[in-house]
């Protein structure tokens, strides 16, 4: 049950929207110039049916750390504006269901899509940002092809190679800074039918 202290909070707003100006400055930002404040229905819920449908959705979990972590892997074959809100949408939709930290990875296979995706995902104003997303991009960019045992992960990647992450002229990518391939994508040659990846194996301590 709302308390009337929790209902005292912010129920001076609504009865005068303009008393944010004056207070949003005391946080350390700036207000910008306004013509009006109004108010909105607070009631988000949603009464129509909205699809949330993640191209692949999958819970890891850590070794260290019981709950893990949430990946969505998401496809894109062109620049899309619209997949910002999308993607955005997704990850908080997740958190707040799962309550476990989701991230997001998306796969392409031209450069200039890569590039795009790659893009911090901003939401907020030029005086403060509410949210930012940052996406994991495998893409063309940056490395060379893969060879020997793990060419045929990459036919079945349709010849997409990973990007360096933290660069402008890369996408952000999963598994490391160094360019290198990572030992394990051979196994996705195991993994078309879907189904649990299993960790790498501990060698037994014994003889």
């Amino acid at each position: 049950m709302v308390s009337s202290r929790h209902d005292a909070a912010h129920r001076i707003f609504r009865q005068e929207p303009d008393l944010l100006a004056r207070l949003v400055p005391e946080t350390g930002v700036k207000f910008p110039e306004y013509s009006s404040i109004e108010p909105l229905d607070t009631d988000l819920t949603e009464i129509r049916p909205l699809e949330r449908r993640v191209d692949s959705f999958f819970r890891v979990r850590t070794v260290d750390d019981e709950g893990g972590f949430l990946l969505a892997v998401e496809s894109q074959t062109k620049p899309d504006p619209d997949k910002h809100n999308s993607w955005a949408y997704y990850l908080a939709h997740m958190y707040a269901k799962y309550r476990l930290p989701p991230i997001l990875v998306v796969v392409c296979r031209d450069k200039k899509t890569a590039e795009w995706a790659s893009e911090p995902i901003r939401i907020g104003r030029s005086f403060h940002t509410s949210m930012k997303v940052f996406p994991l991009v495998l893409g063309p960019t940056g490395v060379r092809p893969i060879n020997g045992a793990g060419a045929g992960a990459e036919r079945g990647l349709g010849g997409i190679h990973r990007g360096r992450p933290g660069r402008r002229s890369g996408p952000r990518t999963l598994e490391g800074t160094n360019g290198r391939v990572h030992p394990e994508l051979p196994r996705l040659r195991q993994r078309d039918g879907g189904g649990v990846a299993r960790g790498p194996r501990r060698r037994s301590s014994q003889g």
